[in-house]
């Protein structure tokens, strides 16, 4: 019994010290005597006022109908192996893993949908991480936008996985991606990814033409620019990928189309 506490902060300050303390009290082969504590709301600390009386000077009833549980130590380990993965196992697992960082972990841990949604996902991805990435960070946001949990969102795990396959196989922008298949995919839940890419165009395209088509007219759009970088201004590059992004509506593999630039750049 704890006396002194005139708030709901205190109550919880003298709960979590007593914890502590009595945890500390019984590991160290000590044992916990009843008694009246006084809480001093300075300090955050309890302190003995006097010993309680033993049950018996309480003049308690047993209740017959109510049976004494002995908890043995195999009946808690058979308890304990049926319960579920609890959220700090689950977040040092993810750490442990995947390699990612527990504020990270955290959110999987904390949250058993999201959970559930990653781990339907997760044998169909082909980079766990980047999945780990996505959920976290462009699902995460659009889920906070439109105010609805990983419950809601219409596009299956199977399909956010497929989507992000397109990624890594650079067959899709991952800025098309989020912006224009994902949207697509809510409207069209049963579609097959891959199909309904094609079907909106947004594959990246494999006509090297077209695309050093885009990069002549974009270098020819800028001579003094052209000349500049070609004196060392090397900044001036992310102009030219930039207009050419756009002639190609997005659908060119960055990393490509830097290649390309710089071939014609020579």
């Amino acid at each position: 019994e704890v006396k002194n506490l005139n708030s709901m902060r205190n109550v919880r300050r003298a709960m979590d010290f007593e914890f502590g303390r009595q945890v500390e009290v019984i590991e160290n082969g000590g044992k916990i005597i009843q008694s009246t504590l006084n809480f001093d709301a300075d300090k955050g600390t309890t302190s003995p006022m006097r010993t309680k009386e033993e049950a018996n000077d309480y003049r308690y009833f047993a209740d017959p109908d109510l049976q004494p549980i002995f908890i043995s130590d195999d009946w808690l380990a058979e308890i304990t192996s049926t319960m579920p993965a609890l959220p700090n196992e689950i977040s040092k697992q993810m750490v442990t893993e995947f390699g990612i960082t527990k504020a990270d972990a955290a959110l999987f841990a904390e949250d058993l949908d999201l959970l559930n949604y990653f781990n339907e996902a997760l044998p169909i991805v082909n980079t766990k991480k980047t999945l780990i990435n996505w959920l976290i960070g462009p699902v995460r946001a659009v889920l906070s936008e439109k105010g609805i949990t990983i419950n809601n969102y219409k596009v299956k795990p199977e399909q956010l996985a497929a989507a992000i396959n397109l990624v890594d196989d650079k067959k899709l922008t991952q800025q098309i991606a989020i912006q224009q298949l994902l949207p697509a995919i809510e409207t069209e839940q049963n579609a097959n990814v891959t199909t309904l890419a094609q079907s909106l165009n947004l594959l990246i395209s494999e006509n090297s033409d077209e695309l050093g088509a885009f990069v002549d007219e974009v270098l020819a759009k800028y001579p003094q620019q052209v000349e500049a970088y070609k004196k060392g201004k090397k900044g001036v590059l992310g102009l030219f990928v930039g207009d050419v992004m756009k002639l190609a509506k997005g659908k060119a593999d960055a990393k490509k189309l830097n290649e390309l630039i710089l071939e014609k750049l020579k």
